[in-house]
């Protein structure tokens, strides 16, 4: 028999179960009433995985490519992939040479450069060692798709975040990607890392609106 208010997303139940190692049925089976009195526990990075999430870092570098080529990273989510990834932090290593226009690309892709191994690239041994998300690095003619996003220029020698809180997270659906791109053509594209985490979709959440 159905409950008021039923719960029907069970990553949240087998959370509870798992952090406080519950036995029996599902130990939220529906939502609270009107008023609820509540206390509020310490949920840190450590049990993300047990909300069904799994955190990835990786990253790579690009060499100039030559003339009319743009040394490039790309971060891909596969179409079909069933996966929705939140990118948290990126971040663009030194060069030898000042750095002085890249941009940050995102939006639907099809397509990778060269992939680079991320088989090992978890940070949480609990979860599964590969990501689903491909990350690869190349030195196309025509890198850009989808919208430009962000510009930074890197004096010689220096670092660059373009994620440094919270509100800057990038969701990436099945079928879209981000990536970093030199916009000075022939030049190396110092290294660079994405954190992120994935989780798959809910039911609900593969047709939307």
């Amino acid at each position: 028999m159905a409950r008021y208010n039923e719960i029907l997303v069970g990553r949240f139940n087998r959370m509870m179960q798992k952090l406080f190692t519950m036995k029996g049925g599902p130990p939220c089976p529906q939502l609270a009433g009107d008023v609820q009195p509540s206390i509020a526990f310490f949920s840190g990075v450590e049990n993300r995985v047990l909300e069904g999430w799994m955190l990835y870092g990786n990253g790579i570098g690009a060499s100039a490519g030559g003339a009319g080529t743009f040394a490039t990273v790309r971060l891909r989510n596969p179409t079909g992939s069933n996966v929705v990834a939140v990118i948290y932090k990126i971040t663009i290593g030194p060069d030898v040479a000042a750095q002085a226009s890249l941009q940050l690309q995102s939006g639907a892709v099809a397509a990778d450069l060269t992939p680079f191994s991320s088989t090992n690239a978890r940070f949480d041994a609990r979860a599964q060692a590969g990501p689903t998300l491909i990350l690869s690095s190349g030195t196309p003619a025509a890198p850009s798709f989808g919208l430009g996003r962000m510009v930074v220029g890197i004096p010689a020698g220096q670092f660059a975040h373009l994620l440094v809180d919270d509100g800057d997270e990038v969701p990436i659906l099945p079928g879209d990607g981000i990536q970093v791109v030199n916009q000075t053509v022939n030049t190396p594209l110092g290294f660079t890392a994405f954190w992120w985490r994935e989780r798959a979709l809910e039911e609900s959440e593969r047709s939307f609106p």
